[in-house]
């Protein structure tokens, strides 16, 4: 119930995989993805739950509690059943990207990691992390 979540990879140069592009729209819609990405909000975990980012929220104190229970209710289930259902999902996920969409954004990744920008915004992220927390951050 703590949670903290953030995508600030345009800050930093970064252009994601299609992929999670794609799945990112689908899980929350064109302009909650469209804010994650480029207003780059800190979302809290109730904000993270209703965008469909979370599927379930609990209190940080029962939170392993909670880990462990979902560990052992899929280590009870049958091994296949789990795998299939698995592979399932990941296939219908591929599936719905079309292979010149793949090669397009994959030229654009490439173009944004080589970038001068890119090595700017890496360096001031660097030096302002090696600077410690802010003050209001202790």
């Amino acid at each position: 119930d703590d949670l903290r979540l953030s995508v600030p990879a345009v800050s930093l140069g970064v252009v994601y995989r299609f992929q999670f592009v794609a799945r990112l729209v689908q899980i929350c819609g064109l302009a909650r993805a469209t804010d994650l990405l480029l207003a780059m909000p800190e979302l809290d975990a109730e904000t993270a739950s209703r965008w469909g980012l979370v599927t379930e929220v609990v209190p940080a104190a029962l939170l392993d509690d909670r880990v462990q229970a979902i560990a052992e209710m899929l280590a009870a289930a049958p091994r296949p059943a789990v795998q299939g259902t698995k592979a399932s999902l990941n296939l219908l996920e591929r599936r719905a990207i079309a292979g010149e969409d793949l090669l397009q954004a994959q030229q654009l990744r490439t173009a944004a990691a080589a970038s001068p920008e890119r090595r700017e915004a890496v360096t001031r992220r660097k030096q302002s992390m090696s600077r410690g927390p802010r003050p209001e951050e202790k």
